[in-house]
């Protein structure tokens, strides 16, 4: 997580890619009511697989400290939703395509979590340009380190719900939290 202070929608920068538009609702997880006023970041990894604000040295596939693509809050409306445009996220080794999320409320960081994407899906996007330059994912979401995937009847809790549109793909995910 690197604070960047961005309130906005559009996260691509100069970041080229499969369109993807993201889309959380966020709900008290006892009263189920939409929450007003979250704060949700967002950040993840570019089509080749690296993050900005790293360096090598840090880890990353490339040298990108001091940027800040791909990286971005938005604060919830009265129905809990927050919508963010970006690309869909390239993968890097060792880890299953995600974003990085986190929900604070009244200045509370509440939950710091990530999100997964089809692997099917990433096998289709990652046969197209940019992504195809480096080939399908070498982790898939069942062997990922970080992933709690295995939950009921094989479904995992941390899978966004994605649909097709006519440029890219749009995400969804609910997000319960509680407030204590």
């Amino acid at each position: 997580f690197i604070d960047t202070g961005f309130e906005r929608v559009d996260i691509t920068e100069d970041r080229t890619g499969l369109p993807l538009r993201v889309r959380f609702v966020v709900l008290d997880a006892t009263t189920c009511a939409p929450i007003q006023g979250a704060a949700v970041e967002l950040w993840h990894a570019d089509a080749g697989g690296a993050y900005s604000g790293f360096d090598i040295s840090d880890g990353n596939i490339e040298d990108y400290a001091g940027l800040t693509f791909l990286r971005g809050f938005q604060v919830s409306d009265a129905q809990g939703g927050v919508e963010f445009e970006s690309i869909y996220p390239g993968w890097y080794p060792g880890r299953a395509p995600h974003v990085h999320l986190s929900v604070l409320v009244d200045g509370n960081k509440l939950v710091t979590t990530q999100c997964y994407f089809d692997d099917a899906i990433s096998d289709l996007v990652y046969a197209q340009p940019p992504y195809d330059v480096r080939g399908t994912h070498d982790t898939r979401n069942a062997d990922d380190f970080v992933s709690r995937f295995g939950g009921a009847e094989g479904t995992d809790p941390l899978l966004f719900e994605l649909e097709a549109s006519s440029d890219g793909y749009d995400a969804r995910f609910v997000l319960a939290v509680a407030r204590t």
